[in-house]
């Protein structure tokens, strides 16, 4: 099982999640979770996911969760994505 299982999962804020449904699970039904630079094989340094806004998430519902309905990892919306959280 893995430590942060999601009915619905995101790793960059200008994924849109609309009108969803998650019900009954082990950790989380939505987790939202932006790591600091692009990662991968072809990762581009100029995206930087927690330096951003939220595009979209509205319309969705979740019940019966273990650990959390909603979790949001790591997200501040900043004028310059890329820099440090003090802009």
């Amino acid at each position: 099982m893995d430590a942060a299982s999601a009915a619905y999962s995101s790793a960059h804020p200008y994924n849109q999640l609309y009108a969803n449904r998650a019900a009954g699970g082990g950790f989380y039904g939505f987790l939202l979770s932006f790591p600091p630079a692009s990662l991968g094989a072809l990762s581009i340094p100029d995206i930087c996911p927690q330096g951003v806004s939220l595009l979209l998430f509205s319309n969705n519902t979740v019940h019966s969760f273990t650990n959390f309905g909603f979790r949001v990892y790591f997200l501040s919306g900043r004028q310059f994505a890329c820099t440090t959280t003090l802009n």
